[in-house]
């Protein structure tokens, strides 16, 4: 819950396909994940906070940057970046334990 405007609640729909045999990544390259997650971040910040997810071994599978609906909150800038990422063979808990270091870094955690 948002406790700064608990008001505010953003919709939306994701949806995932089953295409076996077609795991290609934005970069082209064949993708093999098991465990995905979805991580939001300032634009402002992407380069640190993909370099940060990397370093911990977990790969950023593709994002997507979108205005902020509400202007942008207080040291987030104008634009946020919806991540997706993977971890290869490693089960949720393991991709987890990979990126909780960086989100109480985050403005929104």
């Amino acid at each position: 819950m948002n406790t700064e405007d608990p008001s505010f609640v953003k919709k939306g729909t994701i949806t995932v396909n089953d295409n076996v045999g077609s795991n290609v990544d934005s970069n082209g390259s064949n993708a093999t994940f098991d465990t995905v997650a979805l991580l939001m971040v300032p634009t402002k910040d992407l380069d640190k906070h993909i370099s940060t997810i990397e370093s911990k071994g977990a790969d950023v599978e593709d994002q997507f940057t979108f205005k902020d609906l509400r202007g942008g909150q207080k040291g987030t800038g104008r634009e946020q970046t919806l991540l997706v990422l993977g971890s290869g063979k490693d089960g949720p808990s393991q991709l987890i334990s990979k990126i909780e270091s960086l989100t109480p870094t985050l403005p929104y955690s």
